[in-house]
Protein backbone atom coordinates (compact mmCIF):
# COMPACT_ATOMS: atom_id res chain seq x y z
CA UNK A 1 0.00 0.00 0.00
CA UNK A 2 1.43 3.34 -0.81
CA UNK A 3 -0.38 5.81 1.28
CA UNK A 4 -0.05 9.76 0.22
CA UNK A 5 -0.69 12.71 2.39
CA UNK A 6 -0.15 16.38 0.88
CA UNK A 7 0.32 19.36 3.02
CA UNK A 8 -1.97 20.86 0.76
CA UNK A 9 -4.99 18.69 1.87
CA UNK A 10 -5.06 16.13 -1.12
CA UNK A 11 -5.36 12.91 0.39
CA UNK A 12 -4.86 9.54 -1.27
CA UNK A 13 -4.08 5.86 -1.13
CA UNK A 14 -2.92 3.75 -3.95
CA UNK A 15 -3.66 -0.33 -3.30
CA UNK A 16 -4.74 -3.11 -4.78
CA UNK A 17 -8.47 -3.62 -3.13
CA UNK A 18 -11.14 -1.02 -4.42
CA UNK A 19 -13.03 1.05 -2.96
CA UNK A 20 -11.15 1.91 0.16
CA UNK A 21 -11.46 4.88 1.36
CA UNK A 22 -12.59 6.73 -1.62
CA UNK A 23 -14.70 9.53 -1.40
CA UNK A 24 -15.88 12.89 -3.81
CA UNK A 25 -13.84 14.83 -1.31
CA UNK A 26 -10.56 12.37 -0.98
CA UNK A 27 -10.06 11.02 -3.96
CA UNK A 28 -7.84 7.91 -4.92
CA UNK A 29 -6.52 6.03 -7.16
CA UNK A 30 -5.91 1.94 -7.44
CA UNK A 31 -3.08 0.01 -9.35
CA UNK A 32 -1.58 -3.39 -8.14
CA UNK A 33 1.96 -4.95 -10.15
CA UNK A 34 1.88 -8.52 -11.15
CA UNK A 35 3.78 -9.22 -7.39
CA UNK A 36 1.53 -7.69 -5.48
CA UNK A 37 4.51 -5.55 -4.13
CA UNK A 38 5.58 -1.66 -5.32
CA UNK A 39 7.62 -1.88 -7.89
CA UNK A 40 9.33 0.84 -10.73
CA UNK A 41 6.47 1.03 -13.03
CA UNK A 42 3.92 1.45 -10.23
CA UNK A 43 6.43 4.42 -9.01
CA UNK A 44 5.81 5.96 -13.03
CA UNK A 45 1.80 5.59 -12.65
CA UNK A 46 1.59 6.93 -9.64
CA UNK A 47 3.54 10.47 -9.98
CA UNK A 48 1.60 10.44 -13.58
CA UNK A 49 -1.78 9.42 -12.71
CA UNK A 50 -1.97 10.80 -9.22
CA UNK A 51 0.65 13.32 -7.83
CA UNK A 52 0.91 15.32 -10.88
CA UNK A 53 -3.04 15.08 -11.42
CA UNK A 54 -4.00 15.97 -7.86
CA UNK A 55 -1.39 18.72 -7.65
CA UNK A 56 -0.93 20.42 -10.91
CA UNK A 57 -2.02 24.48 -9.95
CA UNK A 58 -4.85 25.68 -11.66
CA UNK A 59 -5.77 29.18 -11.98
CA UNK A 60 -2.18 30.31 -13.62
CA UNK A 61 -2.20 33.26 -15.48
CA UNK A 62 -1.24 32.15 -19.61
CA UNK A 63 2.25 32.17 -20.43
CA UNK A 64 3.10 31.38 -17.00
CA UNK A 65 4.93 28.11 -16.23
CA UNK A 66 3.19 26.14 -13.03
CA UNK A 67 4.93 26.60 -9.69
CA UNK A 68 7.42 24.10 -9.01
CA UNK A 69 6.14 21.10 -6.13
CA UNK A 70 8.16 18.97 -4.16
CA UNK A 71 7.51 15.04 -3.58
CA UNK A 72 9.36 13.66 -0.71
CA UNK A 73 9.93 10.39 -1.14
CA UNK A 74 11.96 7.68 0.98
CA UNK A 75 15.28 5.64 -1.36
CA UNK A 76 12.73 2.43 -2.56
CA UNK A 77 13.60 2.19 -6.36
CA UNK A 78 9.90 3.19 -7.57
CA UNK A 79 10.87 6.25 -6.00
CA UNK A 80 14.04 6.93 -7.28
CA UNK A 81 13.71 5.49 -10.36
CA UNK A 82 15.09 7.58 -13.59
CA UNK A 83 11.68 7.16 -15.58
CA UNK A 84 10.36 8.76 -12.24
CA UNK A 85 12.86 11.29 -11.58
CA UNK A 86 12.95 12.44 -15.29
CA UNK A 87 9.10 12.94 -15.65
CA UNK A 88 9.02 14.79 -12.36
CA UNK A 89 11.97 17.31 -13.17
CA UNK A 90 10.04 17.94 -16.50
CA UNK A 91 6.73 18.46 -14.77
CA UNK A 92 8.19 20.98 -12.68
CA UNK A 93 8.38 18.10 -9.32
CA UNK A 94 11.17 18.23 -7.57
CA UNK A 95 11.71 14.57 -5.73
CA UNK A 96 13.33 15.43 -2.59
CA UNK A 97 14.51 11.97 -1.02
CA UNK A 98 15.15 11.14 2.78
CA UNK A 99 17.98 10.05 4.10
CA UNK A 100 18.44 6.07 4.30
CA UNK A 101 17.92 4.58 7.46
CA UNK A 102 16.38 8.07 8.84
CA UNK A 103 12.12 7.96 7.58
CA UNK A 104 11.43 6.25 11.55
CA UNK A 105 12.62 9.86 12.31
CA UNK A 106 11.87 11.77 9.45
CA UNK A 107 8.13 10.79 8.94
CA UNK A 108 6.52 11.53 11.86
CA UNK A 109 3.18 10.43 9.90
CA UNK A 110 4.50 7.00 10.16
CA UNK A 111 3.93 6.95 13.83
CA UNK A 112 1.07 9.66 14.64
CA UNK A 113 -1.39 8.48 11.90
CA UNK A 114 -0.22 5.00 10.32
CA UNK A 115 0.79 3.10 12.97
CA UNK A 116 -2.63 3.56 14.76
CA UNK A 117 -4.50 2.81 11.31
CA UNK A 118 -2.41 -0.10 10.93
CA UNK A 119 -3.90 -1.36 14.45
CA UNK A 120 -7.26 -0.41 13.90
CA UNK A 121 -6.93 -2.50 10.60
CA UNK A 122 -5.21 -5.60 12.34
CA UNK A 123 -7.85 -5.56 15.05
CA UNK A 124 -10.69 -5.30 12.83
CA UNK A 125 -9.17 -8.67 10.97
Amino acid sequence: MLETISAAGVWANKVHCIGFYATDSRPATFSRSPSGYMDDDLGLDYIVKHFDAYTTPTGTLPDTPPRWRMLIVDGHSSHVAWPVVEYALDHRIVPYCLPPHSTHLMQPLDVACFSPLGRAYRTAL
